[in-house]
């Protein structure tokens, strides 16, 4: 049956063995054409078992074990109703590798279910469904190209199932497909890939969820710029193959109203959210990330806005750096990886830098941290982290590894209370092992938000602690040179830094107290003798002995002339060490040290 048949009421082959090529171009049928059953085993120059390129017709029956040698081509085909296609064979394909060109169809409903099969890739590129399109179970091969199904572009005003055993040994491409409904995935296998992708589905838009529970792909699943109205879940599925760039997930720029990657979730490379727009949560509890891309990372999240809670917990890992760089949280970042099975360490880096977190930013890792986590920059509305048990600096990352640079919060909450010396620990565990070729740079914005949450909460001793850490820590690791150490280290001793300037006080009464008994022992074994003008008095003064003609000597108040600055009793203006006697001049070294000590001791406490 050939073309030349311009218009029927129908076309009816069914149960027949055809062995030429059925041609139905440009053919005008009023009804249905109804192929359910036949074999056609023979095809025309271009591989076609079944032509019907721009037929218009009811409906399109190629089912109940329709087969076919050739391709089956309906490119711009126009049908009123469905094409039923359930339990068809198409073994035969075109020379591009194509059992089924559907290219720019208009329909109702396409049904490649029931055990539909095709030795080749199915085309839908540009076609018009106004229902659903169901491939349920349906097993595809590929074309030269590496592709199972080619419907860049397709549109559909119901669902799209691609699921319950739904089997491809190339890609699936949805790029820039509209689907009104949900779009389903479940169990799907994709064996195959275009260039190292399984699924590539970049600025596709779904106007209802879009579900890949227990899907497989060997290859990476690509949906970057895509719309998705509902949420995106991946619960359980497995991608066990990469793009060339080691890429398991490209979502870049995603719009959803979720994101669950979560319920044994696995990826053999790189999960890229970057720039997403996430009006509801982030869920990766239980989610392996294996393997990581060239530059380390097995999350990328920079950038992305998520309305509500990301959650990195319930025995999450990953292979390498999770990143949420730049990114804006609604909600809080739980952040709990588990430990590697066999291992004693939480292997998990983390970068935050500049994040914006508006709940809590909530630490509780399974082990010892012994990657980086970068929070430099980042803004939470709490921080809370868990300090109970054996939980070492609570499992926060040592050595270097931690950088609190710039890094904000609102409140400290913690189910164990933690000391201040603990919280001390946690901000010097930024500098502690730096290397003298490579030493980190000391901040003091971590010590001051510190302090500043300890004030609001009321706690003004820890607060004033913390103060006094900043200033000895930037000692420390602050890399300062010789006389600002040695400057620093006075201030510390002397007065904490003015936060305990009785000290000052204290020191300059000490040395008051042992002048003063120095003076008296001095005056004992004659070593005050009278620096005033003494010549020709008589008896002549002297310091044991007070005479009518001239001021006693009183230890006291020679000690407040040594070592008091701006205040006199004008002792020393009258007596003063014998530097000729025995031990005198250690003496006059004394008065000048006590002096000394002195003026310095009470400039610290005035400045205090």
């Amino acid at each position: 049956m050939t073309g030349e048949m311009l218009a029927a009421t129908e076309v009816d082959v069914r149960g027949s063995t055809l062995t030429g090529p059925l041609i139905l171009a440009d053919a005008q049928v009023t009804g249905p054409v109804i192929c359910s059953g036949a074999q056609l085993t023979g095809t025309d120059g271009d591989g076609y078992a079944l032509a019907a390129t721009a037929i218009k017709a009811s409906n399109v029956y190629l089912d109940s074990g329709f087969a076919a040698t050739g391709a089956v081509v309906l490119w711009g085909a126009e049908v009123t109703g469905q094409l039923f296609c359930g339990g068809a064979r198409l073994t035969g394909r075109d020379d591009d590798g194509n059992a089924l060109i559907a290219d720019r169809m208009k329909t109702i409903d396409v049904f490649l279910h029931e055990g539909f099969t095709a030795n080749g890739a199915i085309r839908l590129a540009g076609a018009e469904i106004t229902g659903q399109l169901t491939c349920r179970g349906a097993q595809l091969e590929r074309d030269e190209r590496g592709r199972a199904m080619f419907a860049d572009g397709m549109k559909t005003g119901g669902h799209a199932f691609l699921n319950e055993g739904f089997t491809a040994n190339g890609a699936i491409r949805l790029q820039g497909a509209e689907i009104t409904g949900l779009l389903s995935l479940d169990t799907a296998q994709l064996n195959g890939t275009e260039n190292g992708n399984a699924l590539v589905a970049d600025a596709m838009k779904v106007g209802n969820d879009v579900f890949l529970h227990g899907f497989t792909a060997a290859g990476a699943v690509r949906l970057a710029g895509a719309d998705i109205t509902g949420h995106l879940t991946c619960s359980g599925a497995q991608l066990t193959g990469t793009d060339k760039d080691g890429n398991a997930l490209v979502a870049d720029g995603i719009k959803a109203g979720g994101v669950y990657l979560d319920g044994g979730f696995t990826a053999a490379g790189t999960v890229r959210l970057a720039g997403a727009d996430i009006t509801g949560e982030v869920g990766c509890r239980g989610a392996q990330l294996t393997a990581h891309d060239s530059g380390g990372n097995a999350l990328v999240g920079g950038g992305m806005k998520v309305s509500d809670t990301v959650w990195l917990d319930g025995g999450f890992t990953a292979a390498g750096t999770v990143s949420l760089h730049s990114a804006r949280v609604g909600g809080s970042v739980v952040l709990a990886p588990a430990k590697p099975e066999g291992a004693n360490e939480v292997e998990f880096t983390f970068n935050a830098k500049r994040a914006q977190i508006i709940g809590a930013l909530r630490w509780a890792p399974a082990g010892q941290v012994t990657g980086r986590v970068n929070l430099d920059g980042a803004v939470a509305g709490e921080l809370e982290d868990d300090w109970s048990g054996k939980r070492a600096n609570g499992y926060w990352p040592a050595g270097g590894r931690l950088s609190l640079k710039g890094f904000t919060y609102d409140r400290l909450t913690s189910d164990h209370p933690v000391r201040v010396t603990q919280r001390l620990a946690w901000l010097r565990s930024q500098y502690e092992q730096a290397t003298k070729d490579s030493p980190a740079a000391f901040a003091t914005q971590p010590y001051e938000q510190l302090a500043a949450v300890y004030r609001r909460t009321g706690q003004d001793t820890a607060a004033r602690k913390v103060a006094i850490a900043r200033r000895a820590d930037l000692r420390h690791y602050g890399n300062l040179n010789w006389y600002r150490r040695a400057g620093s280290w006075l201030l510390d001793k002397a007065i904490k830094y003015g936060y305990q300037t009785w000290r000052a006080g204290v020191g300059l009464a000490a040395v008051f107290v042992a002048v003063w008994v120095l003076s008296s022992l001095a005056q004992q074994h004659h070593l005050m003798v009278p620096v005033g003008d003494s010549e020709g008095l008589h008896p002549p003064p002297s310091a044991t002995r007070c005479t009518s003609n001239y001021p006693c000597f009183y230890p006291a108040g020679y000690a407040i002339d040594t070592v008091i600055p701006l205040i006199t009793v004008h002792q020393a203006q009258y007596w003063g060490p014998n530097g000729h006697a025995a031990w005198g001049k250690a003496w006059v070294a004394g008065t000048w040290i006590a002096t000394g000590l002195g003026w310095t001791l009470a400039t610290l406490l005035v400045a205090g």
